[in-house]
């Protein structure tokens, strides 16, 4: 009996872990809480609870970043801090939502001035 060949063995080895790629895409994918990727164009931030929601957010350049002011009334602002690659600001908001298209790659801190307690980051790449 011949030994197979060594493009033989690639074959195999290359099925094998093809298989196993598909076999682990079937595990149900684990995401924090904090953290969540973006492969859309647009996501949301939820503001409830005196909280950002999700607090960090990562997205690719020109994805717009919309926040949702749903936290019982009351008032909220989005602004981004001085270390922040870009600028942006909602303005005093107890309802609806704000929205901001990042252009430039970096990291965008950000509060509510309202209530310095409450930060997110958008991360741009």
């Amino acid at each position: 009996m011949q030994a197979p060949s060594l493009r033989a063995c690639g074959v195999i080895v290359t099925s094998g872990l093809l298989f196993a790629s598909v076999i682990a895409g079937c595990a149900q994918p684990t995401q924090s809480a904090e953290v969540m990727l973006v492969v859309n164009r647009t996501t949301t931030v939820t503001i409830s609870n005196m909280m950002f929601h999700p607090s960090t957010i990562r997205v690719h350049i020109g994805d717009t970043v919309t926040w949702a002011f749903n936290d019982q009334g009351l008032d909220h602002e989005v602004v981004s801090q001085p270390s922040a690659q870009q600028v942006f600001d909602s303005g005093v908001l107890s309802s609806g939502t704000y929205s901001f298209t990042f252009t430039e790659k970096g990291t965008n801190a950000y509060t509510c001035a309202i209530h310095s307690s409450m930060a997110g980051t958008v991360i741009v790449s």
